[in-house]
């Protein structure tokens, strides 16, 4: 048999048995890039005692383990080892080094017409030089370096695994029985994988769209991820510590630990990344818009929500796709502007002229979470009926039963601008804190013209760093809990119905301490 050996290798990792191995069973991935796993396995005891191989940088105090009834962990001892790894050869160098004493046929070239080959027995190959020895078939020898090697043929199976030092940190486990096999469970968190939700959003009717979510699961930690239950965490728990190591995962004397300045480690981060829909609206073959819906089974557990993906194959350095869920979702079209505090005159003792100040409105669809599940923090690509492509936004986290808006365009043709005047002033009115203060009293104005052909639904938030009084058109306004100054954070909303070609005004009055 020959067998040709070019020297485009491919290479690989395969770690010896030299530990009693605990094999995953459950990941639960956040979206921060940290990751919770349990292994099993069964160790054999040898007077009281059970090597295992510990996690290279767990979590501070995520590392545990338990075991079967009727056995009990006494103490573990940790400590820096070498381990004999086998990995694959990665070039023609150490093929040649791990072959000397075989038959081959190699091809070489000096330059790039010089093709030769020469047939024998490879005799010698040294590393620190790069060369090699081969006695020809004739009997004559040819000694040259290996960098001009090309391609090898072998007569007979070559070697090509190598055995490496590894050097990796392991536990030995003391147990309260002498011999025997006990299972293990072993948890611990660490950083290296994560998932990335996608949102997709296909419009059905004015009352409904289509709602997807994807999830692309990187993994550039574990090496061994097999037939392993998958789960996804939505939520946002409390991780007081951060990303700090446990003390098992270092070779050095522990310092103390500090709380992480922000506690909210697993926040709902902004992940974005464009999705590969596309669309030429008529020129697609085929019913595009005959959708179907699917749900993965989740549960809920206190302020978490967990998809559970099943059993899933997740190689090292590899990212997967799983599919979540797709169903129908009612939505509202309309239009939405903010309009902040922009007189603030609590800092700048005077009305600032916003006459000419235009706010941005955008146009949205107001999704109503009718799921099972919250929505996750996310970025959505959204469609229209014939599958056209309208905008990329980011879904934030919206509960169960509760609304959020995906944001299409900015609208040019709803045009929103507003004023405000002083009308009065009542100097001395309050002490606070042995300081004297002015209670001014302000009237603002917001003029709405839609220029569109359509009707539209316009929500208006407006914001000030004072006390609202009064509203026009049933404007909701109330105090949101927080201070600026001596003056309350308050905002009214209004929902508003306007015809094509009509023009507003809304009004308001708030009161404010100097």
């Amino acid at each position: 048999m020959k067998i040709t050996v070019f020297v485009s290798l491919l290479f690989g990792v395969i770690f010896l048995s030299a530990q009693n191995p605990l094999k995953p069973k459950e990941l639960n991935i956040f979206k921060n890039g940290t990751y919770f796993i349990q292994r099993e396995g069964v160790v054999k005891l040898e007077n009281n005692e059970a090597s295992i191989q510990v996690p290279p940088s767990p979590l501070l105090s995520t590392f545990w383990l338990t075991c079967e009834k009727g056995a009990k962990v006494d103490r573990i001892r940790f400590f820096t080892d070498t381990l004999k790894k086998q990995r694959l050869v990665t070039g023609i160098p150490e093929l040649l080094k791990h072959n000397v004493g075989k038959n081959i046929k190699m091809n070489y070239m000096f330059n790039s017409e010089d093709l030769r080959t020469v047939n024998g027995k490879l005799l010698s190959y040294d590393m620190k030089s790069g060369l090699m020895n081969v006695q020809k078939t004739d009997g004559s020898f040819v000694v040259m370096n290996a960098a001009y090697v090309k391609e090898l043929l072998f007569t007979q199976e070559p070697e090509m695994t190598l055995k490496a030092d590894s050097i990796v940190r392991r536990g030995f486990v003391r147990f309260n029985k002498n011999s025997g096999p006990v299972t293990v469970r072993m948890t611990y968190m660490q950083s290296g994988i994560q998932w990335t939700p996608l949102y997709n959003i296909k419009v059905l009717n004015d009352k409904e769209l289509q709602l997807e979510l994807k999830a692309t699961v990187e993994n550039f930690m574990e090496d061994d991820i097999k037939n392993t239950n998958l789960v996804l965490t939505v939520g946002s728990p409390n991780f007081y510590y951060g990303s700090q190591l446990d003390p098992i995962a270092t070779s050095y004397l522990s310092t103390s630990f500090m709380p992480v300045t922000n506690t909210a480690v697993f926040s709902n981060y902004d992940n974005y990344q464009m999705l590969s829909e596309s669309s030429t609206g008529a020129g697609y073959g085929g019913d595009f818009n005959n959708y179907y819906n699917y749900n993965t089974s989740g549960t809920k557990s206190n302020d978490l929500y967990f998809y559970q993906c099943g059993e899933v194959d997740l190689p090292k350095n590899s990212k997967t796709t799983v599919m979540i869920f797709s169903k129908n979702v009612p939505y509202k079209d309309i239009y939405e502007v903010s309009i902040a505090d922009g007189v603030n005159f609590q800092s700048n003792r005077y009305v600032v002229q916003t006459d000419n100040s235009r706010q941005d409105v955008y146009h949205s669809y107001r999704l109503t979470n009718t799921t099972d599940q919250p929505f996750t923090t996310g970025p959505v690509f959204v469609l229209d009926e014939n599958l056209m492509p309208l905008a990329q936004d980011q879904l934030k986290y919206t509960a169960v039963k509760g609304e959020n808006s995906v944001q299409l365009a900015r609208s040019s043709d709803v045009i929103v601008k507003y004023s405000e005047e002083e009308i009065a002033r009542e100097e001395n009115y309050k002490t606070i804190n042995k300081r004297k203060y002015t209670k001014v009293t302000i009237k603002g104005e917001i003029t709405i013209e839609n220029l569109q052909a359509k009707n539209i639904n316009l929500k208006v938030d407006k914001t000030v760093y004072a006390e609202i009084i009064k509203s026009s058109d049933d404007g909701d306004f109330k105090k949101i809990g927080s201070y600026y100054g001596v003056n309350p954070v308050s905002e009214i909303k209004w929902d508003l119905n306007i015809k094509a070609g009509d023009k507003k005004t809304l009004t308001y009055t708030y009161e404010v301490l100097i």
